[in-house]
């Protein structure tokens, strides 16, 4: 009896101890049931990671790779403006050297030139000497005309002055007619005579005056001087003695009533209308020397000039003043 009671007993604290393990075991479950719910329901937290910072890198690296485009691209730019610039020098460098090359050329041209070359060449340059005066006197003389009623606008392109230096021929206007000025044949009938006039600067004349002519209605008056030749050229080219040179002419007409007027000459008979006939427009100048009383006959003329595609010179003369000029004068400068 007492052994049965033992047995029960036993089994008894079995079964509670299995009851305790059970509960400990039921009670795990439901925390760990609870600790995943909660963790279910718990926000996500995440770590923001550097982001922002990769950003700004990235755009500092596109922002130095455009700045070191555009530095090479400035600096392409800079070498090709350098060689531009270099092959600018060299041009400019070429072009000194041409014109200095031109002018040894000239002066050593007229260093060579004696007698009534010399001659020739100084009355030709003589012609160059009042041309600054007629290139202001120009604009002047388009400027002046008689007071009228009704303003008449005429269109013609703007002048455009260069220097003369192709054939040119002169004629003068006085009291209104127009004659030719046979400048250049005078010219070539110094230098045949010019030898004949040389002997006579050999003495104790420095200068001596002739005329020739006369021509066309005209004759020239011209005074040659004579000049010894510096030593520093005597050393240089060996010559020795001295230059004879032109220093002034003038043109002397033998009458009154010489050339014709605007409206016979421009006629198809007319001389005036005849000698421009033979030329070409693209390489001769027209060189017109204007007393005070021609200035209408002047501007009717150069249009008629203009429309032919002359280019003409305009050269003011005060009244009783001759046609002439000296070495030192200026080309015309034609329009």
């Amino acid at each position: 009896m007492r052994r049965r009671s033992d047995q029960e007993s036993e089994t008894g604290e079995h079964d509670s101890f299995l009851d305790i393990v059970a509960n400990i075991v039921g009670i795990l479950v439901i925390l760990v049931v609870v600790v995943t719910a909660r963790a279910g329901r718990a926000p996500t937290v995440s770590i923001a990671g550097p982001q922002p910072l990769d950003d700004e890198l990235n755009r500092a690296q596109r922002m130095a790779s455009s700045l070191e485009g555009d530095v090479i691209e400035l600096d392409r730019a800079a070498g090709q403006l350098e060689r531009e610039l270099e092959a600018r020098r060299r041009e400019r460098d070429y072009m000194l050297t041409l014109a200095a090359a031109a002018e040894e050329l000239m002066r050593r041209e007229r260093e060579q030139l004696a007698g009534a070359d010399q001659i020739a060449y100084d009355l030709r340059n003589q012609l160059a000497a009042r041309q600054a005066q007629l290139a202001r006197a120009n604009e002047t003389l388009a400027n002046v005309k008689p007071p009228q009623n009704v303003v008449q606008l005429e269109s013609l392109p703007t002048p455009l002055s260069k220097t003369v230096y192709g054939e040119e021929l002169h004629f003068r206007l006085l009291g209104g007619r127009i004659a030719y000025l046979p400048v250049d044949e005078l010219f070539e009938e110094v230098r045949g005579e010019g030898g004949a006039r040389v002997w006579k600067l050999d003495g104790e004349l420095s200068e001596v005056t002739e005329t020739a002519g006369p021509l066309h209605g005209f004759r020239m008056r011209y005074t040659m001087e004579r000049t010894e030749i510096p030593v520093a050229q005597r050393v240089k080219t060996g010559r020795t003695g001295f230059i004879v040179r032109l220093r002034e002419f003038e043109m002397i007409p033998v009458g009154s009533q010489l050339g014709e007027p605007l409206e016979a000459a421009l006629r198809p008979g007319g001389q005036f209308a005849y000698r421009i006939g033979q030329l070409d427009p693209q390489r001769t100048t027209i060189t017109l020397w204007v007393y005070p009383d021609s200035f209408g006959t002047f501007r009717e003329l150069k249009k008629e000039l203009f429309r032919r595609g002359f280019a003409t010179a305009g050269r003011p003369l005060p009244a009783g003043v001759l046609v002439g000029g000296s070495p030192q004068g200026t080309r015309s400068q034609a329009e």
